[in-house]
């Protein structure tokens, strides 16, 4: 599991995969999820300076996964990349670039959820391609710790005609980018998750 806390990635892995490290982070073994907490506290406290990744070796992977689950509340998102004429469909919202993407009402399907806020937040319709992955972020509201899943998917535009940001939302722009300038923009200034996803996107074009 790989998750974000303040852009820091914090990553579970089970002993048995453990080869698959190949970064110098700070890489703890046989950890608890209380360790995991305990370096989330440090980290949503403003403890942790510099660049770096938080990477724990777990001998029980699932329940290790689900006792760091336990300490939040999960709430689930879905948004997309949106395409159209070999160019990508970005806003850029609270100062950052990012993609569409938006809470799940109660009823709704990942996909139905990723159709409608990318339709909503930029004005335009879309036609549901294959699932990209999922991206986990931590984030305070209401005092409580919340791990966010974002569900993602390809999509075609098939209407731009009313693009337009939803500015109820804090999006203040929609635009149409080229694939290279749309992974400048975000590599160089967006969240470390939407990143991740853009990069999957891309690798499997």
């Amino acid at each position: 599991m790989k998750f974000y806390v303040n852009d820091y990635p914090f990553e579970i892995y089970a002993k048995e995969k453990a080869t698959q490290i190949n970064q110098k982070d700070i890489v703890l073994g046989a950890a608890s999820a209380d360790q995991v907490m305990h370096y989330y506290d440090l980290v949503q406290n403003g403890k942790v300076k510099g660049k770096t990744a938080f990477v724990f070796v777990v001998s029980n992977y699932k329940k290790v996964v689900s006792e760091v689950k336990e300490s939040f509340k999960i709430i689930e998102a879905a948004g997309g990349i949106a395409s159209k004429d070999g160019n990508l469909l970005l806003i850029h919202r609270l100062g950052k670039w990012d993609l569409p993407k938006g809470k799940m009402e109660k009823g709704e399907s990942p996909e139905e959820t990723a159709v409608r806020e990318v339709e909503e937040e930029c004005g335009v319709k879309v036609t549901l391609g294959d699932k990209i992955g999922e991206s986990w972020h931590t984030y305070i509201h209401k005092k409580k710790n919340v791990l966010k899943c974002t569900h993602w998917y390809k999509m075609d535009c098939v209407e731009d005609s009313a693009l337009k940001p939803q500015e109820e939302e804090g999006i203040d722009k929609v635009v149409w980018m080229s694939k290279e300038e749309a992974e400048k923009e975000i590599v160089n200034d967006s969240y470390a998750s939407i990143v991740d996803i853009f990069l999957k996107y891309k690798s499997a074009l």
